[in-house]
């Protein structure tokens, strides 16, 4: 794997496959390597380059590196925009949101989300439910747990049923925050058991460390 060289043509999407592999195992310098250099294919397509930068700055989002993680979000969401590529502008739409919100920039955040859930109806059931979690997040720090928990409820129906168990897992324990803060103590041990039970058929300890 060390020395292997892929085709040019095909070069970006296999740095992008190692690249998720590496992120999968935890290896997060090795993953975000991979994802640069997968970018920096002269050989691929202007989608293949911006879903390795959209890969790459979510990856910067989950170290904390916010200003590395926003410069290379704002290339993906401008080449996106270019090509006309509304799925992959809806997906940076909701990373630039949680970036915001990560920065404590509330209304960027929202309406980021709002572009997001618009581009992705109808198109990506992946990206809406998880563009209505990032609203549910917004409504949270509103101060509006009734809204926050309706609108985490409608994201979590919707990435059940598209079989998207990884993020179905994080809403149930961003809800079982929300059920808590809303003293419904039972409900939110509930969320909580059902989003462990999902990490730990997973096998992603960082989702069973975010789900305890």
């Amino acid at each position: 794997m060390e020395n292997y060289e892929p085709d040019r043509a095909m070069a970006g999407r296999f740095h992008k496959a190692v690249g998720a592999v590496f992120e999968q195992a935890g290896e997060w310098d090795d993953a975000a390597k991979a994802y640069r250099r997968a970018s920096e294919e002269k050989g691929g397509s202007s989608t293949e380059v911006a879903s390795a930068l959209m890969r790459l700055g979510e990856l910067y989002l989950k170290k904390g590196a916010l200003a590395k993680s926003e410069k290379v979000l704002r290339r993906a969401h401008g080449i996106a925009e270019s090509i006309d590529a509304p799925g992959l502008l809806a997906e940076t739409k909701y990373l630039l949101g949680s970036l915001f919100i990560m920065k404590n920039k509330k209304e960027e955040a929202r309406k980021a989300f709002e572009d997001g859930l618009r581009l992705s109806r109808g198109l990506n059931s992946k990206t809406e439910g998880r563009c209505l979690y990032g609203l549910g997040r917004v409504y949270q720090e509103d101060g509006n747990l009734d809204l926050a928990i309706r609108t985490k409820k409608k994201a979590a129906a919707i990435l059940e049923e598209a079989g998207e168990r990884i993020e179905l897992a994080k809403v149930l324990t961003s809800l079982g925050h929300s059920y808590f803060d809303h003293k419904e103590l039972k409900t939110a041990l509930e969320y909580h058991e059902r989003a462990l039970k999902i990490s730990e058929e997973a096998g992603n300890p960082q989702l069973i460390g975010y789900a305890l």
